[in-house]
């Protein structure tokens, strides 16, 4: 898990937010672990939900072209989720979201995706670090180029 202590974040994960970390797949080739097959109705049987697994797997893989990220990705059950979804308006419309409080010693790099302004990006994602006294944390450029 790059950028990150392994255990303090499934720690955190398992604890207060009764979810889990999960491993992004990048590419088409990964996604065979998912047996698309069984998604369709004619296949659903007992502990197998069309939206809940299916949502579940697609959210679960990315474009190959930002496999140097080497994401993870926090999955918590909506029923977990309670009164503290919070949302916001982007490009995609509005998407849910909850705040999530973790140990800042649990960081340990951030890679500033591609874009324009790049220097300024990279310096203000050190000062950002830095007010909080996560000056232990490297701030490194992504090698994936913004455009394939």
């Amino acid at each position: 898990m790059t950028g990150f202590q392994k255990k303090s974040i499934h720690d955190m994960a398992r604890g207060t937010l009764r979810g889990e970390f999960h491993q992004i797949s990048y590419g088409f080739a990964e996604t065979v672990k998912y047996r698309p097959a069984e998604f369709f109705p004619e296949h659903l049987r007992p502990g197998l939900s069309l939206m809940g697994d299916y949502l579940r797997a697609l959210t679960m893989i990315k474009n190959p072209a930002f496999k140097e990220e080497c994401e993870w990705r926090l999955m918590i059950p909506r029923e977990e989720m309670g009164d503290g979804v919070k949302f916001r308006v982007g490009p995609v419309g509005v998407t849910p979201y909850l705040e999530v409080k973790f140990p800042l010693n649990a960081v340990t790099e951030v890679i500033v995706g591609p874009g324009q302004h790049h220097a300024e990006r990279m310096n203000g994602t050190r000062q950002l670090l830095d007010r909080y006294a996560m000056n232990h944390v490297r701030v490194v450029p992504s090698l994936t180029s913004l455009r394939l």
